[in-house]
């Protein structure tokens, strides 16, 4: 595909996105938790322009949730005048509440605009950072980022007052990110294929040895500043963290399992390999400057985790005061909510995070907002994308797979199942499904490519 075909590919993707964003903003019905983070919002916005820093690191409320979304729609609050004294802004979820009472008056009228205004304007800054995770995809791969355009639970909870877009998108760029930190220390080791990117132990140009070229550097440091993001914004998103760990852990104790069998000083005897497969792992693993059972290969990925955890600090207000006695207090909530009355009632089996992944429900549930009912189709490419989006860029897009399997995971363990969480799986979907569809196309009979192309 030439370049100006990409591009213009990638445009129609956003624009699509653009569009069933915009649908989902002015047809969607209110939800269930938009006013409460509706309500969150006008508190953090209270407190800002009050210039009330005590206010602003203590009155949250929802502190089982971190701040950084939150303080979004604080923005969106901002750009409007001061609410009248009074308005019952947090309740407004269920009919014959004070807010109806209060909307009912005439008087309350300007009032009541006002609100609607801040409120539609909260539902597209949700959207844009929607759109904007399309546009990464798109730039990844414009199949992955058409996909996640007319996902139907994408659209529906990132064009509504939810927590999803922002830690969404930060989190695709967390595993980005890592993935091209991969990729240039591939390239700075010489590009020696597939066996060597696969495997690679990251030793010779991890962030922190000395030869680490700034392009490196900057990867890992927008890896770890997302990540941080992601977990300020909602932390079931943080499980692109542990992917990211997950292949980095694998690709050093493949790297040292290499060096114990044949390098890094283990004598000449054992540096012969047999045929082509030897010579390969002997190319992969001379260069290294560590031995294998050196610490110091770990120290990039707990530099990595530490600054993620300081950006989430910082991008969390509720916890300046005392984080780890106010994170334990959320951790804990979110313990006993999963085994609470409200989840039993809800009558989610262990495997509903499937029925989420393999069915369109948003199309079901509001008709003429959410159109695209083709969640079915993206699963059934993702599955079949799996393993070649594990062997793609040299073993690079494995971190991918590892991100939708510990994902999934986590929602069969976890007893809270409700839609909205099977987000964290999307974007990973997404890619495989992308993946999928490139493998599909690469098995049409030439003279049908022919015809195609």
């Amino acid at each position: 595909m030439s370049i100006r075909r990409r591009w213009l590919l990638i445009v129609a993707v956003v624009l699509l996105a653009v569009g069933l964003r915009a649908l989902a903003v002015q047809r969607l019905p209110l939800d269930f938790d938009e006013p409460v983070y509706f309500e969150a919002g006008y508190a953090y916005a209270e407190a800002i322009r009050a210039g009330d820093l005590r206010q602003l690191v203590s009155n949250d409320p929802t502190p089982e949730h971190p701040g950084l979304v939150k303080l979004l729609y604080a923005a969106v609050f901002l750009r409007h005048p001061p609410l009248p004294a009074g308005v019952p802004i947090g309740d407004t979820a269920a009919a014959g509440t004070t807010f109806e009472a209060w909307a009912a008056n005439p008087a309350n009228r300007p009032a009541l605009d006002q609100i609607n205004a801040i409120f539609l304007g909260s539902r597209r800054a949700s959207a844009l950072f929607g759109v904007l995770h399309v546009l990464l995809l798109a730039l990844v791969s414009p199949a992955a980022g058409a996909l996640l355009a007319v996902h139907t639970y994408t659209v529906k909870y990132t064009a509504q007052i939810y927590l999803e877009a922002l830690p969404m998108l930060t989190a695709s760029v967390a595993v980005l990110a890592y993935m091209r930190a991969l990729a240039v220390s591939a390239g700075e080791q010489g590009g020696r294929g597939a066996v060597e990117q696969e495997n690679a132990p990251l030793h010779s140009s991890s962030p922190l040895h000395p030869r680490s070229p700034a392009p490196l550097l900057f990867w890992w440091t927008l890896s770890a500043v997302a990540l941080g993001l992601t977990a300020a914004g909602k932390y079931v998103y943080a499980v692109a963290g542990l992917a990211i760990a997950a292949d980095y852990l694998w690709r050093w104790l493949s790297g040292r399992r290499a060096g114990v069998q044949g390098g890094w000083g283990a004598g000449e005897q054992g540096r012969k390999g047999a045929g082509e497969q030897g010579r390969a792992t002997e190319a992969a693993i001379s260069p290294a400057p560590l031995h294998p059972r050196s610490p110091a290969p770990l120290l990039p990925l707990l530099a990595w985790g530490t600054l993620a955890l300081l950006v989430f600090y910082a991008a969390n207000p509720y916890l300046w005061t005392d984080p780890f006695g106010r994170l334990i207090d959320s951790i804990l909530f979110h313990a006993a909510f999963s085994q609470g009355e409200h989840v039993a009632q809800s009558g989610y089996p262990w495997w509903q995070p499937f029925v989420w992944l393999f069915t369109a429900q948003p199309a079901t549930w509001h008709p003429g907002a959410i159109v695209t009912p083709l969640d079915t189709v993206t699963a059934a490419l993702g599955v079949i994308g799996l393993r070649p989006q594990w062997l793609s860029q040299g073993g690079r897009g494995r971190v991918i797979v590892l991100w939708w399997g510990m994902g999934l995971l986590f929602l069969l363990l976890w007893s809270t199942k409700w839609p909205q969480y099977s987000l964290i799986m999307t974007a990973p979907m997404c890619l495989c499904a992308a993946a999928g569809l490139r493998w599909l196309w690469s098995r049409l009979p030439e003279e049908m490519w022919g015809r195609t192309a």
